[in-house]
């Protein structure tokens, strides 16, 4: 991973996932785009299109001065050398939305894409930005919970249903080779046969080119819902982050009104990375 990009709409769920973010990216030694869309200033019909652009430009340079201070700010609390050649702030005039995100993610070569959700009760705030972008991104998202300070990745737990396992793990051990992390695939057995653990650990090792692996296969508990059983295992082991890769009408998603995702992007407590199953190569 060389180039980490964070949004915020400059909420404290915006602001934090940018905190975490500095400290993230400089962990790993890439570089970190920090991006604002800001409200286009309202259009005045006496005024010519030059001083209306000039007012837009104006807005431009006084959310990216906003967003300079911030990575100032957080690299100079955690003990960040300040650089202004890694710590990039970019900002422009226009609606924080999903696809403009996207579209400046992509923009800047971005290998992951971080956000901040504020949890169960920010659904109709940056949470709904949150999903739209895990469920569109052409690249890892991590959605950082609302006051979630960084710290380093020592266990990253890969909540799998086992399809296409090898391939969904390609994705997930760049981020865990960056930290030396131990990859933990939790599997959640409930009899529908859709996947099964390798018959060799050592093989799917080789396979992915890391050896931090282990897997965990717990049979269904029909007391708790998959969702309840995730969260129950990650209070018992206190991983550093989620994995999960998000697909509709997934075996996890039969379980919820809303996808297991999009649930677990407002109710964890740790930073959870996802990309979307569709998107995984075969």
């Amino acid at each position: 991973m060389k180039t980490i990009f964070v949004s915020t709409d400059f909420s404290d769920a915006g602001n934090n996932a940018v905190k975490y973010a500095v400290s993230f990216a400089h962990s790993i030694n890439a570089s970190l785009i920090a991006f604002h869309s800001g409200s286009v200033p309202k259009f005045n019909p006496t005024i010519s299109e030059a001083k209306f652009l000039e007012l837009e430009n104006k807005e431009e340079i006084k959310n990216r001065d906003k967003i300079e201070q911030l990575l100032e700010k957080y690299c100079e609390a955690e003990h960040i050398e300040w650089d202004q050649q890694k710590f990039i702030a970019v900002a422009q005039t226009g609606i924080l939305s999903v696809d403009t995100i996207l579209a400046v993610a992509h923009e800047y070569g971005a290998d992951l894409l971080i956000v901040g959700t504020h949890g169960k009760t920010g659904l109709k705030l940056f949470g709904s930005t949150t999903s739209g972008i895990v469920l569109q991104a052409e690249i890892p998202v991590l959605a950082v919970p609302t006051n979630h300070g960084f710290k380093h990745v020592k266990t990253i737990v890969y909540a799998s249903d086992l399809r296409n396992l090898e391939n969904e793990l390609k994705i997930v051990v760049p981020a865990a080779k960056a930290f030396n992390a131990t990859i933990e695939i939790l599997y959640l057995d409930f009899g529908w046969g859709l996947g099964k653990p390798p018959e060799s650990l050592d093989d799917l090792k080789k396979e992915v080119g890391y050896d931090k692996i282990r897997i965990v296969v717990q049979k269904e508990n029909s007391g708790f819902t998959i969702l309840q059983q995730i969260e129950n295992y990650l209070k018992i082991t206190n991983p550093e982050m989620l994995v999960m890769f998000p697909e509709d009408r997934s075996y996890f998603d039969r379980l919820f009104g809303i996808g297991k995702t999009e649930e677990l992007t407002y109710r964890t407590r740790l930073p959870l990375f996802t990309f979307r199953k569709s998107k995984v190569t075969t």
